[in-house]
């Protein structure tokens, strides 16, 4: 029999297993844009093995122009805010500091602050919210390399309900399209006509 006890000593140093998700990303050989609606569903922090502290952001969309990412389809944002060079901390920080602002209203972030919005995973402040994600391809002016330019909206609940109210009602139209039985018309042969065609 198993020693209980220990397993749940165990159990609870450990951190809880996640569902994967996909990374949002352009689809192979487009530039963009593509956008997602997704509701934040849990924000939590993990330290690699090469020591990078990394935010990451669980979401589940609720629509999408990316041809894999339905309404339900379960993806992330990654953040690294530690083990990186300086300025790819102060970019994360940047696109952090506007979804705080956004979201949440802070106009001025202390630890207290971040540490709510960014850690607790269903418990984080910032889970439950709306956001807008919106990918393009840019080329960097310095290098000329391509990489993928993320930017972040709030999407008000009145917008959400809309956006639900459309795809039922899509839906919907599907559905009595489906199920509509085919409308049959009946057209006179002539003799030398072969009906099965």
């Amino acid at each position: 029999m198993p020693n209980y006890s220990k397993l749940a000593d165990m159990m609870n140093s450990l951190e809880e297993e996640r569902p994967d998700r996909d990374y949002m990303s352009i689809p192979e050989g487009e530039d963009g844009p593509v956008e997602w609606v997704c509701q934040i569903t849990a924000v939590i922090n993990k330290e690699t093995q090469d020591d990078k502290d990394l935010t990451i952001m669980e979401l589940d969309v609720v629509s999408s122009t990316h041809p894999q990412h339905e309404e339900g389809h379960l993806v992330k944002q990654i953040w690294a805010l530690g083990g990186v060079v300086k300025w790819r901390i102060e970019k994360n920080l940047r696109i952090l500091k506007g979804l705080l602002r956004k979201l949440l209203g802070i106009k001025k972030a202390t630890d207290d602050v971040m540490e709510a919005a960014l850690e607790g995973g269903e418990d984080a402040t910032l889970a439950g919210h709306y956001i807008r994600v919106v990918a393009n391809r840019v080329i960097a002016e310095q290098t000329g390399n391509a990489y993928t330019k993320y930017d972040y909206f709030a999407v008000s609940k009145e917008e959400i309900s809309k956006l639900k109210a459309n795809q039922k009602s899509s839906v919907k139209e599907e559905t009595t399209k489906e199920t509509t039985a085919p409308e049959v018309t009946t057209v006179a042969l002539d003799d030398d006509e072969d009906p099965a065609f």
